[in-house]
């Protein structure tokens, strides 16, 4: 049996070289498990789900309305800021939809005449509202994700859960 010791640094005690080192060998550290659910639960909050995304091959995103359209613009409408692209979104939504019902065709009872052409017209702008808001999202996961990939979050991160390293930044 021996006895080795050693002499070691939190994060903040080590020079830059070594802090640098300490970054990089725990870039990917916190985006290797499930980073993405705070914008998951954020979306499926309004009452969209996302089903699946890549930010690597050919950015995509793919995701369904799990309440009604119209109750989720009016939840986003409620509920998130007037500098908000979503609510910008939900607001051009309801305008759009307006537009749609009002130019539709009726009969002299005030029926609609036209229930298929209607039906589509609906459904191509509730379309277009969830691929919206689906790349609202993309660009949420997208910044989240470059946040923990940055130096201050690792640093932070570092720091916070008090790790210790040697001189040459380590992990101990």
């Amino acid at each position: 049996m021996r006895t080795i010791e050693t002499i070691v640094y939190n994060f903040n005690e080590l020079d830059e070289k070594a802090k640098l080192k300490a970054i990089e060998k725990h870039r990917y550290f916190y985006v290797e498990d499930t980073w993405w659910d705070n914008v998951y639960e954020s979306a499926k909050e309004i009452g969209l789900e996302i089903t699946e995304f890549d930010l690597d091959r050919g950015r995509h995103i793919k995701g369904k309305f799990i309440k009604d359209v119209e109750s989720v613009a009016d939840y986003i409408l409620e509920d998130f800021g007037e500098t908000c692209e979503a609510y910008k979104m939900a607001g051009n939504y309801q305008k759009k939809r307006e537009n749609v019902l009002g130019e539709a065709e009726k009969d002299e009872f005030g029926d609609f005449t036209d229930l298929y052409k209607l039906d589509n017209d609906l459904d191509d702008l509730d379309t277009e509202f969830r691929n919206e808001l689906l790349n609202y999202y993309l660009k949420c996961l997208e910044l989240e994700y470059e946040y923990y990939m940055s130096d201050e979050f690792i640093s932070e991160f570092l720091i916070n859960n008090e790790y210790n390293f040697t001189q040459d930044g380590t992990r101990f």
